[in-house]
This record gives C-alpha cells, structure tokens and sequence, in this order.
C-alpha cells in the first residue's frame, strides 16, 4: 500500500512541475507557441495542450484569440 501512496505522490509532484514550467513559460515569452513549449519543456504537444486547458480551467491563464487560428496566453494575476 505504502509503494502505491508513493508513486501517486511522485506523479503528483512531476504534473506540478509540468504546470508550472508551463506557466513560466506563458511568463517569459511574449509570443509563444504549444509547439515551442513541447521543445523547450521536452513534452509532447497534446500534453502542453492538456496542461494549458488544465490552467485555464483553474483560472491561471486567459486566452485571446490572435488572426489565423492563434491565440495569446496570458498569465492571471
């Protein structure tokens, strides 16, 4: 039982820091993309699309949509 509180707890602590590499990169650059957050982060493109509906959800990231199927993601304060 111990074995599998812990591995709950491991996944727990990399989809933290899943998330918030994400939000730092949101933060850091003024015009980003899922791709380019897949590159620098070394995750597949449907989990940074995942992780940046998970933030938007809980209310951490606004979305606005850009020309041309393009959005803008901004941090909340």
């Amino acid at each position: 039982m111990a074995i599998h509180e812990d591995n709950k707890l491991v996944q727990q602590e990399e989809s933290d820091d899943l998330t918030l590499g994400v939000l730092e990169a949101v933060d850091t650059k003024k015009s980003i993309t899922q791709r380019s957050i897949a590159r620098d982060l070394g995750m597949a493109l449907g989990l940074v699309n995942s992780y940046l509906k998970r933030c938007v959800k809980k209310g951490f990231v606004k979305i606005q949509q850009a020309p041309k199927n393009r959005y803008l993601y901004y941090l909340t304060p």
